[in-house]
């Protein structure tokens, strides 16, 4: 594989990593108790690193959407208003 191909693999391994902290935490926590800083720590990513690849919590939420929702409900959803 030529370096060229392995930077979308390298970068989907990151997100990847990324969401399965987040899942564990929006699991145990909920998505309100839930801060960057913990996903940060949890997946042993810097904050500026999370930012590089999600631009908010609620964009981890989204692009996770399939994977969080139906197994933990509405708990991990933030709330409107």
């Amino acid at each position: 594989m030529s370096r060229i191909n392995q930077k979308p693999a390298v970068a989907d391994l990151h997100r990847q990593q990324i969401l399965k902290a987040a899942e564990v935490l929006f699991t145990e926590k909920g998505y309100e108790h839930t801060r960057i800083e913990d996903i940060s720590r949890a997946s042993g990513y810097s904050r500026r690193t999370l930012y590089a690849y999600y631009q908010s919590k609620e964009d981890i939420l989204c692009c996770g959407g399939c994977r969080f929702g139906p197994r933990s409900g509405n708990s991990t959803l933030p709330s409107e208003g």
